[in-house]
């Protein structure tokens, strides 16, 4: 077992035991939430985990699996840990058995779109022409140093918890702005401001937030992925 540096082994397997709990009592229940959705991020040092991560998920009764793309755009020194295309073929393997898996447990997952992604294949901007954008009232990036982004594809920060408080922030002039901008995101020509849209991670949760709310919509139910 291989933690981060500084987490001692034992408090991996007490969060273990913690999910697995979660799930045992949702069951009891007969209740559907919290949801718990795992994230992976892939890169080079754990493309042959892919498999192990998934089945980990049913393990601890989780809702949703993401397999997300390591985002170096504005940090070249992540290149290094970015896989190699020559592995691209080997990802591929791994996570179709891993999405058939967690297809066969009933397990959301966002495979299709990753794979789609890895082999530039799949434009996110096509899904922003059909939906909006809520992630203002779902999502906040706050960086170790205080900085306040409302995305973790902003660059743009829009306060920071060390001058300001969090709810001043979170209901600032600056945030409202962001937050009228990714909602018309659908409507407009270009990205919202400050945002690297083309390149969000955030879409899956939009996806999900837009269903709810437009259960009967005909764009989302023809949106191809």
């Amino acid at each position: 077992m291989k933690t981060h540096p500084g987490i001692k082994e034992n408090t991996f397997e007490t969060l273990k035991k913690n999910l697995i709990y979660l799930a045992e009592r949702k069951t009891a229940l007969n209740i559907n939430t919290p949801e718990l959705t795992l994230v992976m991020v892939v890169i080079d040092r754990n493309m042959e985990d892919l498999m192990n991560f998934a089945e980990f998920a049913v393990e601890i009764g989780a809702d949703n699996v993401e397999y997300i793309h390591l985002r170096y755009k504005y940090n070249s020194d992540l290149l290094e840990i970015a896989p190699a295309k020559d592995h691209f073929p080997m990802i591929k393997n791994e996570l179709l058995k891993a999405k058939s898996l967690l297809n066969s447990k009933g397990l959301n997952n966002n495979i299709d779109i990753f794979l789609s992604q890895l082999l530039e294949n799949h434009n996110i901007t096509e899904i922003y022409k059909k939906i909006s954008c809520y992630v203002g009232w779902l999502y906040v990036y706050v960086q170790a140093n205080g900085t306040v982004y409302p995305c973790c594809h902003s660059y743009v920060p829009l306060g920071d918890i060390n001058k300001t408080s969090m709810e001043q922030i979170w209901n600032s002039t600056a945030y409202q702005k962001f937050r009228k901008q990714a909602l018309a995101i659908n409507r407009s020509k270009g990205f919202v401001d400050g945002c690297n849209c083309a390149e969000c991670q955030n879409y899956l949760a939009n996806m999900r937030v837009h269903k709810m709310l437009h259960p009967l919509n005909a764009l989302y139910k023809n949106l191809k992925l």
